[in-house]
């Protein structure tokens, strides 16, 4: 709450001299915080992060950084034990205050989608939502360019020994065991000699197995008895044994599913919980809250300041660029506010976003406003102090656009209100003349 109250526009203009004395004292708060992480409650959460996205200078600073990271951590951390709490005015100002620091993830951007549209989206407020797509839009992942992987050879399967073209499997197995062949050769070779010696045996085999089956007989109902009473013995301990070994499965079951929980949970707080999520995964998942937001957006676009309709416009260009029902309503709720930028908080980054959402859309197919929007969008970018760089991006959005007239237009203006003559410009005379 503190945190929130000195970031305040009006306040922070009267007490704080510029942005550096307001980023000293976030950074005490931010190592006061830090300290606390557990005794947040997500309504807390949710205004510290507002309060620091409202001063994005203080990215650079190393307190503020390490808190970022454990608000990562601790607001995954909650989203997986338990969701209690976090409402919707929290969350929107959570995701917003990420990327406005530039600490976006796709994991929680894709936890706190699905905490949404649990919640339902009638019961955020217009521009708490185009916060939270905004905030949600900044967790996409970056395009992977995979390698190929090189091919491997072929190797042949490891065995006991190759076979050769014109070798079959039974000389292989005569090679493999020469005591088999040595041993069936003797065999023929002494048959024919020991063939009366073992006529003579077998009839004294015959003979003492014969007296010793009549013994049997006699012995046998006792045998049957004691082998009947032995087999139940054995039954029953072999049932005994069988329960105790299933129990004992099932404790060594039980003792190991509650190890590989506690594994589990012990490694997801460090590992599994900031996992990012890949590109396709990311747009499954968040790109049904843009369509389910569409209609809300359309009827409370209004309602929404022109930061807040910025944010919602700059989300729906990256996301869900076919939703052309709120290009529109966006469109037409962004055009009074490119007239009073001063009062509405605009930097020229903000509008370099307008710009490249609004060239999202044309890709995609949607047509321009070249009548009342476009022109005062250009009109604000022009009167906006800019570097080279952001010069430079300006103006090649606008070609890709085809707007090469106002390019040129534009940076005959910006070189004028910089002081700069126009064949420095344009690096010659000859350029500007043939322009004019």
């Amino acid at each position: 709450m503190t945190a929130l109250n000195l970031t305040n526009s009006r306040l922070r203009k009267r007490v704080f001299s510029d942005e550096d004395d307001v980023a000293e004292t976030l950074v005490r708060l931010a190592e006061m915080c830090e300290k606390q992480m557990v005794e947040l409650r997500w309504c807390e959460i949710g205004d510290l992060c507002w309060a620091l996205g409202r001063v994005p200078s203080t990215r650079t600073l190393p307190p503020v950084q390490s808190l970022c990271d454990s608000l990562v951590t601790e607001m995954l951390r909650r989203m997986h034990e338990q969701s209690r709490g976090a409402g919707a005015a929290a969350i929107a100002r959570a995701m917003w205050g990420m990327r406005r620091l530039g600490y976006s993830h796709s994991r929680l951007s894709v936890v706190m989608c699905g905490q949404a549209l649990k919640i339902g989206l009638r019961h955020f407020a217009t521009a708490d939502l185009a916060k939270l797509l905004w905030g949600l839009a900044g967790g996409e992942p970056p395009e992977s360019k995979e390698k190929p992987s090189p091919k491997g050879k072929a190797h042949p399967k490891k065995g006991r020994h190759t076979m050769a073209p014109g070798t079959s499997s039974k000389s292989m197995d005569e090679f493999d065991s020469p005591s088999k062949a040595l041993k069936s050769k003797s065999f023929s070779s002494s048959s024919s000699i020991d063939l009366t010696s073992t006529n003579e045996e077998e009839k004294k085999e015959e003979d003492k197995s014969q007296t010793k089956r009549r013994g049997s007989v006699d012995a046998s109902p006792n045998r049957r008895r004691s082998s009947i009473s032995d087999r139940r013995g054995s039954v029953s301990k072999d049932r005994s044994a069988s329960e105790d070994s299933k129990e004992g499965k099932d404790a060594r079951r039980s003792f190991s599913k509650d190890r590989r929980r506690s594994s589990i949970e012990d490694g997801s707080s460090s590992k599994n919980l900031r996992k990012h999520e890949t590109r396709e995964s990311f747009h499954a998942a968040v790109h049904k809250i843009f369509v389910e937001a569409e209609e809300y957006i359309c009827k409370g676009a209004i309602l929404l300041n022109g930061l807040d309709s910025m944010y919602a416009y700059a989300a729906y260009a990256e996301m869900a660029p076919e939703r052309f029902s709120a290009y529109r309503a966006l469109v037409n709720t962004l055009r009074p506010s490119l007239r009073r930028v001063k009062a509405e908080e605009y930097t020229a980054e903000d509008l370099h976003e307008v710009l490249k959402a609004t060239r999202r859309f044309f890709d995609e197919g949607a047509s321009l406003d070249l009548q009342r929007f476009m022109p005062n969008l250009i009109g604000a970018l022009t009167m906006q102090e800019m570097d080279e760089g952001l010069r430079n991006a300006v103006m090649e959005e606008m070609h890709a656009i085809d707007l090469s007239i106002e390019a040129a237009a534009f940076e005959l203006l910006q070189a004028k209100y910089a002081g700069i003559e126009p064949e420095e410009s344009y690096g010659g005379g000859s350029a500007t003349e043939a322009n004019i």
